[in-house]
């Protein structure tokens, strides 16, 4: 009869442990709670020593039963049958033999096991553990035993190993570094496994199948590479008979501080705090406490209270408001001085028919008064700021005689500027006193005929014209009396000139409009004006000769020491000192007057040459 697809022999010795046999020499595979074990190849096999019955063979021990059909030999032979469980996860090793003895050849029939999950190895506990294997061809085996066959037949029962699935998990400690307060964020998260576990090997397979619970902190100004992948385990199978099982683990998880920066910002206090200059750059990364020294710009200085240097702890703002080192600074000062000179010049307020100015009564010299400064160099702004030591200078205006100034003061003003002080000149004009002269008509005993005033202005020429002014009726022109007389105003009093005139009937007859032929002739005599001060040319165009001499200073043609005596020609008599508009004025000697008769007759025979035009002085037109 031919043998089964699964059908194979295996001869082993057997020998007997009690009841029964037990064959060497095959691989057996023993369970563990954990982990499963390869014995020996000299681990025993379940060996079942089946009853003698040929039509039905009892249950033994719960393992299996043999039921005959029939057989078909024609000449049966006593034949031993074997029942072999195989394990076709593990090479067909034999799990379990079930001996039947005393069988026939062409016997024909079934075995069946008693329970669907066979678990061959307990030996004393034949049966207790079910899900180790379960068959993989169902649990009945027909089975024929070849009419030629000898000593054993063996029919084997293909098992395959029970698998479990399940999950577990293993602990993973978290900790960070480079955090502020890092031990604070430490937890644990879980690695979850898919286990496979073989019941019938005790071996256990472990496969990663994720991670919770893992938080990657978000700490502003810190940042880490890593992620949740970073933590996935290096061996994500563990196979118990070959490397263990997974065990709880930790990782750590490296952040590093974000590069922050910062600035010195230098204010001005001097300025309404505004800033000096662009903001100096500082550098760092979060929570780093880094030193910085102010670099003070050029003209300033630190403030009151302001430290060179310090610590900033440079920190993150979400807004991006970074923290400001702020170094308050003032400007730097330098003092210098200066001095600078007021100057008051003085003049003379009008010209026009008045002596030249050289000819005049002198004026005071130029007067100065220094003022000294004080600089104040702002080295910031480069300003210089000039304090005068005074405020204001005044200069008292000397008096002059016969004239007076604007005012008796001239006054200088200065302040703080930030221009460089400069000299300052004032000029001051003095005008001319307005002055009268009296002209008067005498005859030769001195009496007076007749009194003309003339008015006019210190230094100012006049040209008497004893024709236009008129002589008494009955008189004329003494011998030697110029009919034309030139007179220049003083700032005396009483300024007084006589004209001499003597009666027609005493008259001699002489031409008294020759002064040549006469004892008076101003050519010879004393008072001729080319040579004797006062006395007027008798030319009423010689303008300069008006005192006695050509083109001389102004003193000499004012008459100081005019005569009386009518032979000389002069035109003044009793001058006197006088104070005018509050002036001192310098004393100045007048003519006197000679006796009478020298020369009889002088007649006033002209006014002020030149007289003709209207002065304004002191808001008056005079003549």
């Amino acid at each position: 009869m031919a043998k089964m697809t699964n059908e194979s022999k295996h001869r082993v010795k057997l020998y007997k442990r009690g009841r029964q046999w037990v064959a060497m020499g095959l691989t057996v595979l023993a369970l563990g709670s954990a982990v499963a074990v390869t014995l020996p190849m000299t681990a025993p096999v379940q060996v079942v020593q089946a009853a003698d019955d040929d039509v039905t063979i009892p249950t033994f021990n719960g393992v299996g039963r043999i039921q005959l059909t029939g057989n078909t030999a024609t000449n049966p032979q006593p034949v031993t049958l074997v029942i072999e469980y195989i394990d076709v996860d593990n090479n067909n090793a034999v799990l379990e033999r079930d001996i039947f003895a005393n069988q026939q050849t062409g016997n024909t029939g079934t075995y069946n096991t008693v329970d669907t999950n066979l678990t061959p190895l307990d030996a004393y506990n034949f049966g207790s553990q079910p899900n180790r294997y379960q068959y993989t061809q169902g649990n009945t085996v027909n089975f024929s035993i070849p009419e030629d066959a000898t000593g054993e037949y063996v029919v084997q029962f293909p098992m395959k190993q029970v698998h479990a699935y399940d999950t577990t998990t293993t602990s993973l400690a978290v900790s960070y570094t480079g955090l502020p307060n890092a031990a604070s964020y430490a937890t644990n998260a879980t690695y979850t496994w898919n286990t496979d576990t073989n019941n019938a090997t005790g071996q256990v397979v472990y496969t990663y199948a994720g991670l919770s619970g893992l938080t990657l902190p978000t700490v502003m100004g810190y940042s880490t590479t890593a992620t949740q992948a970073s933590a996935t385990p290096t061996v994500t199978t563990y196979d118990t008979l070959t490397n263990g099982a997974p065990q709880d683990t930790s990782i750590t998880f490296n952040y590093t501080a974000d590069p922050q920066y910062s600035y010195i910002q230098y204010i001005d206090d001097d300025n309404n705090h505004y800033q000096v200059g662009t903001l100096e750059n500082l550098s760092g990364v979060t929570d780093e406490t880094i030193n910085w020294t102010a670099t003070v710009p050029d003209g300033y200085q630190l403030a009151d209270g302001q430290a060179a240097s310090g610590t900033l702890t440079l920190s993150y703002n979400e807004d991006g408001d970074m923290p400001v080192v702020q170094v308050h600074l003032t400007h730097k000062h330098t003092q210098s001085t200066m001095t600078t000179t007021n100057s008051v010049a003085y003049t003379y307020a009008e010209t026009d028919g008045f002596l030249p100015a050289a000819q005049r009564t002198a004026l005071p010299a130029t007067q100065n008064v220094t003022v000294q400064w004080q600089g104040d160099t702002d080295e910031a702004t480069g300003i210089t700021t000039w304090t005068p030591g005074t405020e204001t200078n005044t200069v008292t205006n000397p008096a002059v005689n016969g004239y007076h100034a604007a005012a008796a003061t001239t006054d200088f003003s200065q302040t703080s500027t930030t221009a460089t002080p400069a000299d300052q000149t004032q000029t001051v004009a003095y005008e001319a006193d307005p002055e009268t002269v009296t002209v008067e008509f005498v005859d030769a005993d001195g009496n007076v005929l007749k009194q003309q005033v003339l008015n006019g202005y210190t230094d100012q020429q006049l040209t008497i014209d004893t024709a236009a002014l008129g002589l008494p009726d009955g008189y004329v022109l003494a011998s030697g009396q110029a009919a034309s007389v030139a007179y220049v105003l003083t700032g005396d009093a009483d300024q007084t000139i006589q004209i001499h005139l003597i009666s027609k009937d005493a008259s001699t007859g002489n031409d008294t409009t020759d002064p040549d032929n006469n004892t008076g002739n101003p050519d010879t005599n004393t008072g001729n004006p080319d040579t004797n001060t006062g006395t007027p040319d008798t030319d009423s165009d010689t303008t300069t000769d008006n005192q006695g001499k050509d083109s001389e200073s102004t003193d000499s043609q004012k008459p100081t020491t005019p005569k009386s005596e009518t032979t000389t020609g002069q035109a003044k008599t009793a001058q006197t000192t006088k104070a005018k508009n509050g002036q001192n004025s310098l004393p100045q000697t007048g003519d006197e007057t000679s006796p009478a008769g020298v020369i009889a007759g002088l007649v006033v025979i002209g006014l002020l040459f030149g007289f003709a035009g209207k002065r304004k002085h002191d808001g008056q037109n005079e003549a």
